[in-house]
């Protein structure tokens, strides 16, 4: 741990301790993506109480922060500390929890808080689950440690920094937020408080897309494991009831022309992937994600939630990793019966292969759509594709075809009340 310290007070100094750097900031547009200079991750960057958004990154060779501030008090931070190879099997393994704690006590509180204010101190700490893994979160109350003060050379306001600390690869991460940029800090911190910071927390770290170092093992998780989950298949029957292996959801299995409908699926602990077609092509792709604290998020957080979920985990990686023609054709926010949702649609130019003989096939534009949206703690992404083209329609008709077909699947499932279960 001596060594994180160290990287800190001699590579950073008070430009972390002190939050935006003061040189170097720039400004930028809420809901657009900023790329790391690090090279480790991008983001999403937030929206605050303010639309003058600024950012700043600081960075030397084995740490770095982000910082985006407004004028009215807003406050994002994201540190990335790397770990001393000596400590990864600590970070990594049955200590961790341990290890975090240890990481907020000598490096966020006492070379950061304690440096900006002596008396600074943890008003709140637990242990929680969030989309990155396992997270230390703490609330610590730091007097004279806002970003804003009355000005004429009066000292800062009384204010509550919170971090989440959690694991990646060989670095750790901390994520920052500020409560009460002006004062008032309530004592003792109310529990809705602490919820609506922690949401707001898990919120921009669930923004944060990793780039994979290929020199580090990532220790396996829940993504990891349920892209190597085994595949089940099986035939049923039109008309008949599918439940999910996760027990979330239970649809309507769709008439087809035989009666036959051939489902292929997989599963790991409370995330799934279903996907359901006929002899004609008709095709329904249903997938779940457990998403801690999902439930408590903002509307404004699920729905950069939803953005980050299609263009990470659909379009850039299903779509624009082997097609350089693909493009979102359109994108909307819909309502269905299962809530607010974030409607796309992706046009790949011969991007679907037709058998027409044996061993001979033949390429066709494909035309794919999907439906976002939360339920509880669970993250729903369904699917669907054209099977036939409608020759002479504008391709806004042939959208809107798609996500009445998708709306009308939606209907037909059945949620099941465990999906709002509490962390």
């Amino acid at each position: 741990m001596r060594f994180l310290v160290n990287c800190l007070l001699a590579g950073l100094g008070c430009a972390l301790v002190c939050g935006c750097a003061s040189d170097g900031s720039s400004v930028a547009r809420p809901g657009t993506r900023y790329e790391s200079k690090t090279g480790d991750y991008s983001v999403r960057v937030p929206h605050m109480p303010s639309p003058y958004v600024r950012q700043s990154e600081v960075q030397s060779k084995d740490a770095s922060t982000l910082s985006f501030v407004d004028d009215e008090g807003g406050l994002v931070r994201i540190e990335a500390w790397r770990i001393d190879p000596t400590l990864l099997e600590k970070f990594n393994g049955a200590d961790q929890p341990r290890a975090l704690d240890d990481f907020y006590d000598r490096v966020t509180l006492a070379t950061q808080f304690r440096a900006v204010s002596p008396e600074a101190r943890p008003l709140y700490r637990e242990h929680v689950q969030t989309q990155c893994g396992p997270a230390l979160f703490v609330a610590t109350y730091v007097p004279h440690g806002s970003t804003l003060a009355l000005g004429g050379g009066a000292a800062p306001f009384d204010c509550v920094r919170s971090v989440l600390l959690f694991v990646r690869q060989n670095e750790v991460f901390c994520v920052m937020n500020q409560s009460w940029p002006k004062g008032g800090v309530p004592m003792p911190l109310r529990k809705e408080d602490l919820e609506g910071t922690l949401g707001n927390l898990r919120a921009t770290a669930a923004a944060i897309s990793f780039h994979k170092d290929p020199q580090v093992r990532e220790q396996p998780k829940a993504a990891i494991a349920m892209g190597s989950a085994p595949w089940h298949s099986a035939v049923l029957k039109s008309g008949t009831t599918y439940t999910s292996p996760t027990g979330l959801y239970t649809l309507l299995v769709a008439r087809s022309e035989n009666d036959r409908v051939y489902l292929r699926e997989r599963s790991h602990e409370t995330d799934s992937s279903a996907g359901f077609v006929d002899d004609q092509g008709h095709f329904l792709l249903v997938e779940t994600k457990h998403i801690p604290g999902l439930a408590e998020w903002k509307s404004q957080q699920v729905e950069e939630l939803e953005d980050t979920t299609y263009e990470q985990l659909i379009f850039e990686t299903d779509y624009a990793a082997t097609s350089t023609e693909a493009r979102t054709v359109a994108r909307s926010r819909v309502t269905t019966a299962a809530g607010s949702a974030l409607f796309v649609a992706v046009f790949v130019p011969n991007g679907d292969s037709v058998p027409i003989a044996e061993g001979v096939e033949m390429r066709s534009d494909a035309l794919r759509a999907y439906l976002i949206f939360p339920r509880g703690n669970e993250l729903f992404v369904v699917g669907n594709r054209e099977v036939t083209q409608t020759k002479g329609r504008t391709m806004a008709y042939r959208c809107k075809l798609l996500q009445d077909e998708l709306t009308s699947a939606v209907g037909a499932m059945r949620f099941q009340a465990s999906v709002a279960k509490s962390e």
